[in-house]
C-alpha cells in the first residue's frame, strides 16, 4: 500500500479475488482515484469490499447489494462510515446490524433478533429443577 491507497491489484490479492471483481464492486463504493484515474482504495473501501464478497458468496444479486449500499448511504448520518456496521445476508436479505438495532435497509424494517442462547442459558437450571421435583413427587 502506498500513502494514496491500495491498488486494485493489492486489494484483489488481499481478498483473493480478481481485479475485475474489484473494479465491478467498486462502483457500489465512493472510491478516490489515483494520477492516471485508477482506482485507490483505502481500508474502510478494503472492509467494504470483503462485505460486499461475502454477500455475492451468499448468492445475493449486485443489483440487490447496490440499491441496499445506496440507501444506507442516504440514511446514514454524515459522520458514520459503512465500514462501521456489519452487514450480512440472511437467506436473501441483507440486513445491517449496530450497536442498537438491526435493519433491512432496503426498506427500513427492522428486524428482531430472536436469540434464544441466553434464554437457554438461564432456563436450563430451572427446567432440571422442575424435573427434580417432579421425579420426588411421583417418588412418594
Amino acid at each position: 500500500m502506498t500513502a494514496a491507497g491500495y491498488s486494485t491489484r493489492e486489494v484483489a490479492s488481499l481478498l483473493g479475488i480478481t481485479p475485475s471483481q474489484v473494479r465491478s464492486y467498486a462502483g457500489c463504493l465512493t472510491v478516490s482515484r489515483g494520477k492516471r484515474n485508477e482506482y485507490r482504495f483505502n481500508f474502510r473501501d478494503v472492509v467494504l469490499l470483503r462485505c460486499i464478497k461475502e454477500l455475492r458468496g451468499a448468492r445475493i444479486t449486485p443489483r440487490h447489494i447496490e440499491r441496499s449500499l445506496r440507501q444506507l448511504r442516504k440514511d446514514l448520518p454524515r459522520n458514520r462510515d459503512l465500514s462501521q456496521l456489519r452487514i450480512t445476508a440472511e437467506g436473501n436479505t441483507i440486513v445491517v446490524r449496530d450497536e442498537r438495532a438491526k435493519w433491512v435497509p432496503e426498506s427500513g424494517q427492522l428486524v428482531l433478533d430472536f436469540d434464544v442462547s441466553n434464554f437457554a442459558r438461564q432456563a436450563t437450571p430451572l427446567i432440571h429443577n422442575t424435573a427434580q421435583q417432579a421425579k420426588e413427587h411421583l417418588a412418594n
